[in-house]
C-alpha cells in the first residue's frame, strides 16, 4: 500500500519564512526594551532601599532585579523560536525534498488508533458509507435512427472508474470485504 505526503509549497514556507524574520526582529527588539524598562526599575528600587523608603527590607529590590532577568528573557523565547521556524523553512523552500506537513496512509498501512474507541475494527458506521449504485447506462439515437448503446472504449472506462471507486472505499475500510464482493458483483453484471 502506498503512503502519500502532503506537502507545504514554495512559496507559503518562504512567507513563513518572512514571517519568521519579523518574529526574530520582534524578539530583538522585546529583549532589549524590556531590558532597559527593566534595568531603570531595578536601579530605581534598588536607590528607594539605599535612601530608606522600604525601611528594613530588601523585597522590592529583590523582586525588581528578578523581573529585570525574567522579562527579557520572553524576547529570547521569540529568538529562539523564530530561529527553528525560519531553518523549517528554508529548507521546504529551497530543499528538493521538502518535509511533510502530514502522511495520507491507509487503514491497512498505519491503522487509526482511535477508531477502537469510536466503532469497531474498520467496520463501516451505516449513516456514513453511501451505496455504492450501478450507474444506468443511457443510449443514444444516431443519425440514422437506429438506438445505440456507448462504445465500447466508454463502457470499458466507465467501468474501470466504478471498479477503482469501490476498491477505494474498501482500502479506506468504509466498506467490508463483503459489501465489497456483492458491489463488485453488481458492476460486472451490468455489461
Amino acid at each position: 500500500m502506498a503512503t502519500y505526503s502532503v506537502k507545504e509549497g514554495r512559496g507559503l514556507s518562504l512567507a513563513g519564512a518572512v514571517g519568521s524574520l519579523v518574529v526574530i526582529a520582534f524578539g530583538i527588539l522585546w529583549t532589549i526594551f524590556a531590558y532597559a524598562l527593566t534595568g531603570a526599575a531595578a536601579s530605581s528600587a534598588q536607590s528607594m532601599n539605599n535612601f530608606g523608603a522600604f525601611p528594613g527590607s530588601s523585597g522590592g529590590a529583590h523582586v525588581a532585579s528578578t523581573v529585570h532577568v525574567i522579562f527579557p528573557l520572553f524576547g529570547v523565547v521569540f529568538i529562539l523560536a523564530g530561529i527553528g521556524k525560519l531553518i523549517w523553512d528554508i529548507y521546504n523552500t529551497t530543499a528538493q525534498n521538502r518535509m511533510s506537513l502530514l502522511d495520507v496512509t491507509t487503514g491497512g498501512e498505519e491503522p487509526d488508533p482511535i477508531s477502537k474507541w469510536t466503532h469497531a475494527g474498520n467496520e463501516p458506521l451505516a449513516d456514513q458509507v453511501p451505496p455504492v449504485v450501478a450507474a444506468p447506462v443511457a443510449s443514444s439515437v444516431s443519425e440514422g435512427g437506429s438506438a445505440t448503446g456507448p462504445t465500447a472504449a466508454g463502457r470499458d472506462a466507465e467501468l474501470g472508474r466504478r471498479l477503482t471507486e469501490l476498491q477505494g472505499l474498501r482500502d479506506r475500510g468504509l466498506i467490508t470485504a463483503a459489501e465489497f464482493q456483492q458491489q463488485r458483483g453488481r458492476i460486472l453484471d451490468s455489461i
